[in-house]
């Protein structure tokens, strides 16, 4: 679907799925809803609507692989394929546009809702020091869940040391786990902070140059000591946010 379809409570790209569940899978439709015309943004004062649609309720019935200027709008996809990506539906996405000049109503209505949104998560940030201890690198790249990344993810972990500081500082929305079945009893007494991060990842072209950046959340595990102190343990749960490049 469309950018700021629930502007301004969030704005990550919504993806709608339809389940057949009258025979086993063997291939799998995608379609691209774009813009309609006469919009730039949708707002509360704008909102989407339901003849908003329209297109693609009447492929619905009469489906067909549909190219635009190089970007696919509609395609399918075996099962086989999408195995083969390792399961990254991310398809059909948006071509990559050049920074639009808006009105400035509709710019004063855009920076509104964009500030309501960051304002919320500002709320949320956390104001604690957690602390990289010197065993950290090792922990971090022999751990189980950094040996089970593949492709995308992988390289994303393997970057992140290089901007651990800036990850700790802006981490959000803390969650308190006790010590359950006593595990590393002796190594986080005072049990287990988990927090959410975000990320930026250049995207590159075909000759390295940077087209646009990509949005990763993430998901911090922090060992608590019997002392308070917060010591980061772990970088977990990586998921690149649908949508455009920024």
């Amino acid at each position: 679907m469309p950018h700021s379809v629930f502007a301004p409570y969030t704005s990550i790209t919504t993806n709608i799925l339809f389940f057949d569940k009258t025979k086993a899978t063997d291939e799998v439709w995608f379609y691209r809803l774009d813009m309609p015309d006469g919009y730039k943004n949708f707002s509360k004062t704008k909102p989407m609507k339901i003849e908003h649609f329209k297109e693609v309720i009447e492929w619905w019935d009469n489906r067909k692989e549909i190219n635009l200027e190089g970007f696919d709008k509609s395609k399918k996809y075996s099962v086989d394929e999408i195995a083969n990506r390792n399961y990254d539906i991310d398809l059909c996405g948006y071509p990559h546009e050049e920074e639009e000049i808006l009105e400035p109503k509709d710019l004063i209505e855009q920076y509104q809702e964009k500030r309501a949104s960051l304002n919320a998560k500002i709320d949320k940030v956390i104001n604690e020091k957690i602390n990289i201890y010197k065993h950290f690198i090792d922990e971090y790249i022999g751990s189980k869940y950094t040996r089970s990344l593949k492709g995308t993810n992988a390289l994303v972990k393997a970057n992140i040391p290089s901007i651990l500081e800036d990850i700790v500082k802006f981490a959000y929305n803390k969650r308190h786990l006790e010590d359950y079945n006593s595990k590393h009893k002796s190594f986080a007494k005072g049990g287990w902070n988990r927090y959410d991060a975000d990320i930026f990842m250049p995207v590159r072209n075909d000759k390295q140059e940077v087209i646009g950046y990509s949005k990763y959340n993430l998901t911090l595990i922090v060992r608590v000591t019997k002392d308070n102190k917060l010591y980061l343990y772990d970088i977990v749960n990586i998921k690149k946010e649908t949508g455009n490049p920024l």
